[in-house]
């Protein structure tokens, strides 16, 4: 899974990172996954 949301991160659609925009993290064992998906929505 993370891989996938790195690919969005780095190379994702404007609709893709769109459905980002508001997404949580509720649960996760892993540090980094609230920093990458909060940063997906960010278009570079």
């Amino acid at each position: 899974m993370k891989k996938e949301l790195t690919g969005i991160c780095e190379s994702g659609s404007e609709p893709m990172r769109n459905m980002f925009s508001c997404a949580r993290v509720l649960f996760c064992d892993d540090d980094g996954l609230p920093k990458l998906v909060k940063n997906i929505s960010i278009f570079q």
